[in-house]
């Protein structure tokens, strides 16, 4: 629900009014953005006017629409995802072109360099490289072009934050922002998964716990652990931990939180499964002839995809966190 007032056209007066029927009769309609904005003739009438500007400049209207799924998807903007998705239609891209826009690819190779660039302005706070402006031209792209492509991601990153800041009411069909399949999400959360349950369940078994030993009796953080409960029940412990992250993360698909804690839980473990590089006897070696090299072993390169598993599950975490403040904004 809106978080400020939702002008009436037909009860609106003074320049709201004027405006608000001048966009009915533009377009034959009149969006729920344009009547929040109508709480200011002011605001309404730059929207209006930039957004007509830039209708009649250089850029198509497949391009248009493409920039505008592109930064409405970056910056999480259901309603603007879901208007862009529907005009889009208008201007002639299919489906498949839409889903594609939202990811940053366009109909072209030309199309595709300007999404990027559109991106990149909106990942970087418009501090991009001169080489990416270069890559326009090397496309084809005029100067006049570049201008107005930075000019449409300023007109949709305001359109973005005021719908996302006063929430305000998808009068579009609803298009959800996960319809995009995230291909690093997937790779990386499946990844976790599978590792955690097999890992897990492997830690359960006698093999699984002798194996074991070595790194924890060594490990300054866990030493005490197997002290404590002994090897075979301590690594059950451990076991049951890593199985019930794994289903934390694979409830974190329909319930966010549930993600974070799974995330939470890895990063702990990893953590402290990192520092065994250092304090397992036999990880790291020297060589025979060379001085004073000193190398990983097999033992120690196994430790230390434990490192790159802390970063992925720091990556779970932001991920299912930006989830769920969305999924909370929608239900208020």
């Amino acid at each position: 629900m809106a978080q400020i007032k939702i002008v009436d056209p037909a009860q609106a007066t003074g320049k709201s009014k004027e405006l608000l029927t001048a966009l009915q009769n533009s377009i034959k309609s009149v969006p729920n953005l344009a009547k929040v904005l109508a709480n200011s003739p002011a605001a309404l009438k730059a929207w209006m006017e930039f957004d007509s500007a830039l209708n009649k400049g250089s850029l198509n209207a497949k391009l248009r629409q493409e920039i505008a799924l592109a930064v409405g998807q970056k910056n999480g903007c259901e309603y603007c995802v879901s208007a862009h998705t529907a005009i889009g239609k208008f201007a002639g891209l299919t489906d498949q072109q839409i889903l594609d826009s939202r990811q940053g690819r366009g109909t072209s190779p030309k199309d595709t360099a300007a999404l990027t660039f559109a991106r990149e302005l909106v990942e970087e706070r418009g501090e991009v490289p001169a080489s990416r402006i270069q890559a326009l031209r090397d496309q084809g792209f005029t100067d006049g072009e570049i201008a107005e492509i930075v000019a449409h991601v300023a007109l949709n990153i305001f359109t973005n934050y005021f719908n996302i800041a006063l929430d305000v009411d998808v009068d579009f069909p609803r298009v959800a922002l996960d319809e995009v399949a995230n291909i690093p999400f997937l790779i990386t959360s499946i990844g976790m998964i599978v590792m955690l349950l097999w890992a897990g369940s492997y830690k359960m078994t006698a093999p699984g716990a002798e194996g074991i030993v070595p790194l924890v009796s060594n490990s300054p953080l866990i030493w005490w652990h197997f002290k404590l409960f002994g090897p075979y029940i301590g690594s059950d412990i451990i076991g049951l931990t890593e199985i019930a992250a794994a289903i934390l993360i694979i409830a974190g698909y329909v319930k966010p939180k549930a993600g974070i804690i799974g995330g939470f839980i890895g990063t702990l473990m990893f953590f402290t499964t990192s520092t065994m590089i250092l304090s397992t006897p036999g990880a790291i070696i020297s060589v025979p002839g060379i001085h004073p090299m000193r190398y990983m072993s097999f033992l120690g390169l196994f430790l230390f995809k434990d490192v790159i598993s802390l970063g992925a599950c720091f990556y779970l975490i932001s991920y299912f966190g930006r989830k769920a403040i969305l999924s909370e904004n929608q239900s208020q």
